[in-house]
C-alpha cells in the first residue's frame, strides 16, 4: 500500500492520489485526507461522487477510516459510461479523476456526465478543452470534451461528453518558452444582470490593458442555474494558456451570495494573476500540478518545474505512487 503523508494536504493532492492509484491498481492510504474533508465540507460532494463513480465502474472501493482515506482499486475497464453528479459537485472533477486510468487502456472510452459543469471548486470546461487537453496532446494523451449544456454549482442540470483514447507517443513538451501575448477574454453570464458583465468587461480592460473589442460577452440562455465565468487567453507558442475565475453564486445555506462587490473582487484577482504571468512568464502552479503526472507517465521532461511547495508535493506524490 502506498502511504501518502503530507502535513498540509489539499483537494488536488487527494484527487490525484486516488486517480494515480487507479492507474496501476495501487492501494493508497492518504493520511489526514478524511480530516481535510471534515475541515473543508464544501469538498465532500466531490469526494462522495468519486466514491460513487468507482463503485459504479466496479473499480474497487474508496473509504474513510479515522482521519485517512483508503483506495482499494481494481482495473478500470474501457467502456461507455453515464454518470450524474450531485448539485454541489463537479463533472469536471470526475473527468479529471478518471482520465489517467482510461488513457492507460487499449481502447477508447466515452464518458457522458450530467450535473454541474461549472463550479468554483474546479475548472470551467473552456479551460479543460482549449488549454488542458491541448497541452496533453503534446504529451500523447488525446481526449475530447463537448459541452452540451451549462449546469452551474448549486443546481446541476448540465451535460458534457468526453472521449478518451489510448496513450500514444509524446510529441514534445507543452508550453515551450516563447512570447506571452494577451490574446483576448470571454465573459459568460447566465440568468444574472447583463450589466454585471459589461462592468466586468470595463474592469478587465482597465486593469489588464486589453482592448474592449478583444473581450466578448456570451449570455447563456440554455442553462440550469445562474453563473458567471471569466476566461482570459494568453497565447504561448501556439497554445492558449487560459486564466479564469468561476463565480460562486450560492453560499453554504443555498442563498445567492454574489453581487457587484464580489464581481469586482473576482475581476481584480484575475487581473493581478494575468499581469503577474505576463511579467514573470511563470506558468501557474495549478496548471503545472495538473500536468505533472502526465509528464511522468509519458516520460517527458518537465521544463517548467518550480520550487513552490504545492508543485513539490505533487512531484513527491507522483514519485511515491508511480515509482
Amino acid at each position: 500500500m502506498k502511504e501518502i503523508n503530507f502535513e498540509d494536504i489539499d483537494w488536488l493532492l487527494i484527487r490525484q492520489a486516488l486517480s494515480l492509484g487507479l492507474v496501476g491498481d495501487r492501494e493508497v492510504l492518504i493520511r489526514r485526507g478524511s480530516g481535510f474533508l471534515d475541515q473543508n465540507p464544501e469538498y465532500l460532494p466531490l469526494f462522495d461522487d468519486l466514491t460513487r463513480m468507482v463503485s459504479y465502474l466496479g473499480a474497487g472501493r474508496i473509504s474513510r477510516s479515522n482521519s485517512s482515506i483508503i483506495l482499494e482499486p481494481r482495473n478500470v475497464r474501457p467502456g461507455v459510461y453515464t454518470f450524474e453528479s450531485t448539485a454541489s459537485s463537479s463533472t469536471v472533477e470526475i473527468l479529471l479523476f478518471l482520465m489517467p486510468a482510461l488513457f492507460n487502456n487499449r481502447t477508447r472510452s466515452i464518458l457522458n456526465l450530467t450535473g454541474v459543469t461549472h463550479s468554483a471548486l474546479s475548472y470551467p470546461t473552456g479551460f479543460i478543452k482549449n488549454c488542458f487537453l491541448e497541452a496533453l496532446e503534446q504529451l500523447g494523451f488525446f481526449a475530447s470534451l463537448t459541452l452540451k449544456r451549462f449546469g452551474f454549482h448549486g443546481t446541476g442540470g448540465g451535460a458534457l461528453e468526453s472521449r478518451i483514447y489510448p496513450h500514444e507517443e509524446p510529441r514534445g513538451a507543452p508550453f515551450q518558452k516563447g512570447p506571452f501575448k494577451l490574446a483576448g477574454a470571454t465573459i459568460y453570464i447566465s440568468h444574472l444582470d447583463t450589466g454585471l458583465a459589461l462592468e466586468e468587461k470595463r474592469l478587465i480592460a482597465e486593469l489588464t490593458g486589453l482592448q474592449q473589442e478583444g473581450i466578448s460577452i456570451i449570455e447563456i440562455q440554455d442553462s440550469d442555474g445562474c453563473g458567471n465565468s471569466i476566461q482570459v487567453y494568453i497565447d504561448l507558442a501556439g497554445i492558449h494558456l487560459i486564466l479564469f475565475r468561476e463565480a460562486r453564486i450560492f453560499n453554504e445555506k443555498g442563498s445567492i451570495a454574489f453581487d457587484r462587490e464580489a464581481a469586482h473582487s473576482m475581476v481584480s484577482e484575475l487581473s493581478r494573476e494575468v499581469n503577474a504571468l505576463l511579467l514573470d512568464h511563470s506558468i501557474p502552479d495549478h496548471i503545472i500540478r495538473e500536468l505533472y503526472p502526465y509528464f511522468i507517465l509519458s516520460g517527458t521532461e518537465l521544463r517548467h518545474k518550480n520550487e513552490n511547495s504545492p508543485v513539490l508535493k505533487t512531484g513527491e506524490l507522483c514519485d511515491l505512487i508511480l515509482e
